[in-house]
């Protein structure tokens, strides 16, 4: 920007407006041969992270700076050069104190709100011509007595803090018009957290009058106890509960309101009263992921064995906010580990369902679920486990997790994961869960994991029938199946000596395959009978199940009568695919978060060009198997 547009930037009053320019730092280049001119800069909504020292130097004539909406950690010392300067507002950024300089400032107006300030130093009694003070939404834990020396002080903001009382100077704040704190909320009857107008003078005039009488009794603060005693009826009790049961520090809680919250554990109130949804102020705290008053319940020692509510204990909530230190202090406590929600849902249950969430949290959490000896294969009251929810949700790393801490739990001959566990109202593995739901990663990591992709749920459906047409998984599956029946062929290849064995052998796989190909049971009814390789007549056993015809039951039925281990086996699972065909469920199949579908048993669609598919399919097969 050249000096000539700059100096038309400014209006006739000395008012440069930079608002929501991503400007970044104010330079001395930016405000070149135009500084002395500006009485009032604007740079409000920009990314401004320091002023420079040479720039802030130059406006000799300022009179007020907005730098409201920036990310400021640090203001400058150089800020004392601003000898004119009469309202700075600082109003959203990162600060977290400020330069002593500040408060020679001859200043009518300071708003330093939604910042981190922890402290106001007590220097700010020096600024004898403040108006208007607001240093709400900061996390100062105590206000200095000082402030009763801003004699001028019209309008004060001091809500959203953590400080549990407030200085008796305040009965020297004669001129004060206008005060917010969020305290008057908690009074009965509730007032508002703003006091100001014809309606609010009377209120201050006796907030004054209280802290002057404790000050003539030489004490220096008023409690938040005393302050809700002196403003409410006659018959105020800090455990006082409303319709819903609930209590001043469940308001506290859930409003996000620290400073009241330390003021009602000082004053001794009940920690552990429960609403009537169920929930202590601990578990509101979690809910409404005010993290900071739960972390202080569980310090004064609130009860953590109660008040879970719908979720069943305060542990899952923990484990649902990924909170790895309360979890870890849950834990020791001694708390119910495998405790469930409304919908039997345990904290592993929860875990997996915001596992990529917070990703290394999760996953600290995850560890001590395990060790604190967690049951890794719980069913909810649907009938699902831990890694079906996974499964659903996609969560990919969690299966790379489970593939790492089973095999650290089977070196300690503990439990692990059961990966191909059937689960809801159909009986699906975490394969078929994945595959339906169309999570190509997952289905890939649990393949590798170890997963069953010939398992079959009680549709008698595998993993890749269910994929609903999604070709890429589809197709996954297919292939994966077909190099584990490649691998079959080749170990029976092994076993056989001689060239014309091994010959017949691979002639009898390529009648059974196409045998099965075409759904001719009686064809692999034939191989059966005839056959003497027992590899092969183990394997005509299981494709005589897949076929699912009922004549075939005949067979079977005399199959299992068979001395040979590995057929009879076989006959048994074949026996059992034709069974699971005739089961029908009543209960419907759910998940937490995104639900599966209600309808009845799921559909494979397969991908619009079928012809061409198929004969894919077909080459694929053919090179596999010979």
């Amino acid at each position: 920007m050249s000096q000539e547009d700059q100096k038309h930037l400014i209006t006739p009053a000395g008012e440069l407006i930079l608002q929501d320019k991503k400007i970044q730092c104010l330079s001395k280049i930016l405000l070149d041969g135009i500084a002395e001119k500006i009485l009032h800069l604007d740079l409000r909504n920009n990314e401004i992270q320091h002023l420079e020292n040479s720039a802030i130097s130059k406006l000799i004539n300022l009179r007020t700076l907005d730098l409201r909406n920036n990310r400021m950690e640090l203001l400058t010392e150089k800020v004392s050069c601003l000898v004119h300067l009469k309202v700075l507002k600082l109003d959203h950024n990162l600060l977290t104190a400020l330069p002593l300089e500040v408060f020679s400032l001859p200043l009518s107006a300071l708003s330093i709100g939604d910042n981190s300030l922890f402290a106001i130093p007590s220097q700010i009694s020096q600024l004898r011509t403040l108006v208007m003070l607001s240093i709400s939404e900061n996390q100062i834990k105590e206000l200095p007595s000082e402030l009763g020396n801003l004699d001028q002080l019209k309008v004060l903001h001091i809500h959203g803090n953590q400080f549990k009382a407030l200085p008796t100077s305040f009965s020297s704040l004669l001129n004060l018009e206008e005060l917010s704190l969020e305290w008057f909320r908690y009074t009965s009857p509730a007032l508002t957290k703003i006091i100001k107008g014809h309606i609010g003078y009377p209120i201050l005039s006796f907030l004054r009058e209280i802290c002057y009488k404790k000050l003539q009794d030489d004490i220096k603060t008023l409690t938040l106890l005393e302050f809700l005693q002196h403003f409410s009826e006659s018959d105020f009790d800090i455990n006082k509960v409303d319709a819903r049961e609930k209590s001043l520090i469940h308001t506290a809680v859930t409003c996000g309101d620290i400073g009241v919250l330390l003021g009602l554990i000082d004053s001794g109130c009940d920690l552990d009263l429960i609403d009537i949804d169920g929930c202590s102020a601990l578990a509101l705290a979690l809910k409404e992921d005010n993290i900071l008053a739960a972390k202080i319940l569980v310090q004064v020692g609130a009860r953590l064995d109660i008040g879970g509510g719908i979720y069943g204990s305060v542990l899952n909530l923990a484990v649902i906010k990924s909170e790895p230190w309360l979890v870890s202090t849950l834990l020791k406590s001694g708390i119910d580990i495998n405790a469930t929600d409304s919908e039997g849902n345990s904290c592993l249950h929860h875990l997996m369902a915001v596992f990529k969430r917070y990703k290394h949290r999760n996953m600290l959490i995850a560890n001590m679920i395990v060790e604190a000896g967690a049951d890794k294969n719980k069913v909810n009251g649907e009938n699902w486990a831990a890694v079906h929810i996974a499964a659903r949700k996609g969560q990919t790393a969690v299966f790379r997790w489970i593939f790492l801490k089973n095999k650290e739990l089977r070196k300690k001959g503990q439990e692990t994961f059961n990966l191909n566990l059937l689960g809801g109202s159909h009986f699906w593995s975490p394969l078929h869960v994945a595959s339906h739901s169309g999570h190509y990663k997952t289905v890939e990591t649990l393949v590798a994991a170890g997963a069953d992709v010939y398992i079959r749920n009680a549709d008698g459906r595998t993993p890749r029938d269910t994929s609903k047409g999604d070709l890429a998984i589809y197709k996954l599956l297919s292939r994966v199946e077909k190099e584990h029946m490649r691998m079959i062929i080749k170990s029976q290849k092994k076993y056989v000596h001689h060239k014309d064995s091994e010959d017949g052998v691979e002639f009898g796989y390529k009648n059974l395959y196409e045998a099965y190909q075409n759904g001719r049971a009686d064809l692999v009814e034939e191989i059966l009978r005839d056959e003497k390789n027992v590899a092969l007549r183990a394997d005509a056993v299981y494709l005589l199940g897949v076929i699912k015809q009922r004549k075939a039951a005949k067979v079977l039925m005399v199959t299992v009568q068979s001395d040979e281990g590995l057929i009879k086996s076989e006959a048994f699972l074949a026996l059992e695919a034709i069974k699971d065909l005739e089961y029908k469920a009543n209960r419907s199949h759910m998940f937490i978060g995104p639900k599966l579908p209600r309808s009845s048993p799921m559909q494979m669609s397969l991908p619009t060009n079928i012809s061409a598919y198929i004969e894919e399919e077909t080459r694929i097969d053919t090179l596999l198997l010979m």
